[in-house]
């Protein structure tokens, strides 16, 4: 699958309780920018949505930055 870096960087936009979005990049930990775990599944979910897939449960804690999502995606 094909996704790059500025799509993960809008799904995330698109949670609410991140105050500066300007301040996340690729290598950023999803709970050093202030996710907790709701907004992180959360996100999960939306990226499942839009690229109708399946994240697997097993992965949901491999996935702590922009970086590894896309990593992730792309092998899938």
């Amino acid at each position: 699958m094909e996704i790059t870096v500025p799509e993960v960087i809008e799904i995330v936009n698109g949670i609410d309780t991140i105050t500066d979005v300007s301040a996340i990049k690729n290598d950023t930990n999803f709970e050093d920018a202030g996710l907790d775990s709701l907004d992180r599944m959360n996100l999960f979910l939306d990226i499942e949505e839009r690229y109708k897939i399946k994240i697997e449960d097993e992965d949901f804690n491999k996935l702590n930055c922009i970086d590894d999502i896309v990593l992730y995606l792309k092998k899938i």
